[in-house]
């Protein structure tokens, strides 16, 4: 499972920068973040903060248009300890809206998106849960072709055998590099 998440991860990435013929600048970034959770576990309600510094998230945003973007975005984790291994790759896909077009200006934007979740850890079988959300935030310039990114956002993951459903809160800071 987790050789074919990756090979979609890197297809999308490739199909989607053929799709950019029409001269509009891949947008490639980093971001730190902070996720607050909460889930409902039987009959208590469990909450949880994650803080990944330096980097939380890869993404690139291939531009549809001046204003509409398809981005494609993914974490990998990998824990190790006496007991057990533990993989963790979200891969999360979204649509982004910016709110105007000139790239010299903050551009505030808004992005829905929808995530898929794999666990595999040695002690048991592997997992995935399914999430959807979105996310307003603002890119700023910064110099001609790097901006930083602030975006807050919410999601919703839902309940299946292996997870619990709840609510992630997230704030992420990051910076975005423009090929043209």
């Amino acid at each position: 499972m987790f050789r074919s998440l990756s090979i979609a991860i890197l297809c999308s990435l490739v199909f989607a920068g053929q799709g950019n013929a029409q001269g509009r600048p891949i947008e490639l970034g980093i971001d730190l973040g902070i996720e607050f959770d909460i889930e409902d576990v039987g009959d208590e309600t469990v909450k949880t903060t994650g803080i990944s510094i330096p980097l939380a998230y890869l993404r690139a945003a291939f531009y549809a248009s001046d204003q509409v973007w398809i981005e494609p975005r993914m974490t990998l984790l990998f824990l190790d300890t006496e007991d057990a291994s533990t993989t963790a790759l979200n891969v999360v896909g979204g649509l982004g809206v910016d709110f105007q077009t000139d790239p010299t200006r903050a551009r505030a934007y808004i992005r829905p998106f929808g995530s898929l979740l794999y666990v595999d850890t040695s002690d048991r079988e592997s997992a995935t849960q399914v999430s959807l959300g979105s996310g307003i935030g603002v890119k700023v310039p910064m110099l001609e072709r790097l901006a930083s990114r602030l975006e807050g956002g919410v999601s919703y993951s839902f309940e299946n055998d292996d997870f619990a459903s709840g609510f992630d809160i997230h704030v992420t800071f990051g910076f975005s590099f423009f090929t043209r």
